[in-house]
């Protein structure tokens, strides 16, 4: 319980400074990924701020980082099915 608020408060901070960081791209690429790290236990959540992040490589055009990006949200569909199918 501890480790998730901790990780809450800090998705909350990141979340708030990514507003006033808009100019510099890439601590707001640094605060996104972060964000979305922190939704670990909420894959839904985690899933949309890592389209943030491919949206925002995709605006620098980094390629390559965007593609991560998705990969990342592929990875974490495969294992939610995976994980589901388990259970069933």
């Amino acid at each position: 319980l501890e480790n998730t608020s901790i990780r809450l408060t800090q998705v909350l901070q990141n979340t708030q400074k990514i507003s006033s960081v808009k100019y510099d791209n890439e601590l707001t690429i640094d605060l996104i990924r972060s964000i979305s790290l922190g939704y670990v236990d909420s894959p839904e959540l985690q899933i949309s701020w890592l389209d943030n992040l491919f949206q925002e490589h995709t605006k620098q055009n980094n390629w390559e980082e965007a593609a991560q990006a998705k990969f990342l949200v592929a990875s974490l569909i495969i294992e939610f099915m995976g994980s589901s199918l388990g259970e069933g």
